[in-house]
């Protein structure tokens, strides 16, 4: 979702968040109200850090939910992604269609890779700690706070994105740069009851299991 954002949207746009999106499931701390307006930027802000579902369903309403998704999955089939298909915007476990919103852990690397290559500015949205979210008035609606536990512990982070749901269980996603500065290493981690703990293992085993020049 958020690359065709990157690829389609003036970020400059102001949105006004609907009673679907406000109400939905997914509205990081429920302070994004039907009527409040903000600058695209900022709900594209709050969804990579917040991961603030209530943001991506306004995002994506603009084109409409079903063309959003389809796009999705028309870049997912232009990128030879042919384990990945989206059946909504949001991420969320779909209720109501027999189909699911899947992928591989390949897949998901491969996606990564090309964002970082690519738009590398969402990986780089992805770092913030933290963010003031104001409307369009400039009033303060509240501060977002990162799901990504790990920004305080591991430095050499370059980017990442959390996941969670009934179906999917824990997921992490995380970049960071390789030993010596030799590029980057993608892991990513799925279904997992201690997806931070089991990343930081991964990336610690990895530096210390190569050698690296």
């Amino acid at each position: 979702g958020a690359l065709i954002i990157a690829e389609n949207y003036p970020l400059d746009q102001i949105i006004e968040i609907t009673g679907e999106a406000a109400e939905g499931p997914g509205n990081g701390s429920g302070q994004l109200k039907a009527g409040d307006k903000f600058l695209m930027l900022v709900l594209f802000k709050t969804m990579l850090v917040e991961s603030n579902n209530s943001a991506a369903l306004a995002l994506a309403q603009l084109k409409g939910a079903d063309n959003f998704v389809a796009l999705m999955n028309q870049r997912a089939k232009d990128l030879n992604l042919e384990t990945m298909l989206f059946v909504n915007p949001t991420g969320l476990d779909a209720y109501n269609s027999p189909e699911i919103n899947r992928s591989s852990a390949r897949d998901l690397a491969k996606l990564t890779a090309f964002v970082l290559r690519e738009e590398p500015h969402i990986f780089e949205i992805s770092l913030l700690k933290e963010f003031e979210l104001r409307d369009v008035s400039g009033a303060l609606n509240h501060t977002a706070q990162n799901t990504n536990a790990l920004l305080e512990k591991m430095p050499l982070i370059v980017g990442g994105k959390t996941g969670e749901t009934p179906k999917s269980g824990g997921c992490l996603l995380l970049i960071v740069r390789a030993p010596e500065n030799n590029g980057y290493l993608i892991s990513v981690i799925i279904n997992s009851p201690d997806r931070f703990g089991e990343m930081e293992k991964l990336i610690n085993w990895t530096g210390s299991s190569y050698q690296w020049q």
